[in-house]
């Protein structure tokens, strides 16, 4: 009798058809893989090109509102809002007042108010140019003129004197519009003289 060792042609031909299915399924599943890995990509590509240009879009319409819509509604203003040249920081409780921040370069007249009964010495600028006026934020139902007094006195005094002057351009920051019924104003830091 004789005995065998090893495979017949049949079972040799047999195990190599069986990898050839397990090495094409395996192909086939990898390459969907990859596939479905570069429509992913370049789904997240087109993605982000389109929120660019939608970021885009948006900055430009905020520029452009920031040159042409500097009023608000203080019921819908929330942080983060771009409002004319600047952007709001908070909103007080009761919507009583609003912070603004964000350096803006204005013109118009300074003037100082030196011992008032009411509100003491203060350092304000009012009667703001078209341009200026623009650029300061202005709540759609406050029909005060827009002015404010800085609320960096000391420095006011030091970089625009206690003359009142009829044209000065000033950088200021930190906007802040009061609301409330009551003998307080609008303020700003002065940051320079130009």
């Amino acid at each position: 009798m004789n005995k065998q060792n090893g495979f017949t042609l049949v079972e040799g031909l047999l195990i190599v058809l069986i990898l050839s299915v397990i090495g094409f399924a395996g192909y086939y599943v990898w390459s969907q893989n990859q596939d479905d890995e570069t429509e992913q990509t370049e789904t997240v590509q087109e993605e982000q090109v389109d929120n660019t240009q939608n970021q885009n879009t948006n900055e430009v319409t905020l520029i452009e509102n920031s040159t042409v819509n500097n009023s608000f509604k203080i019921e819908t203003a929330k942080a983060g809002d771009k409002i004319g040249a600047m952007k709001v920081v908070s909103i007080g409780e009761y919507n009583g007042n609003v912070l603004f921040e964000g350096e803006v370069t204005i013109s118009g007249s300074y003037k100082v108010i030196t011992d008032d009964d009411l509100l003491g010495s203060i350092w304000c600028m009012e009667d703001l140019d078209d341009a200026s006026l623009k650029l300061i934020p202005q709540e759609v139902d406050d029909e005060r003129s827009v002015w404010f007094c800085f609320n960096n006195e000391d420095k006011a005094s030091v970089l625009l004197g206690n003359e009142s002057l009829e044209k000065v351009t000033v950088s200021i920051d930190d906007y802040y519009i009061n609301l409330k019924q009551s003998s307080v104003y609008n303020t700003a830091t002065l940051v320079e003289v130009k």
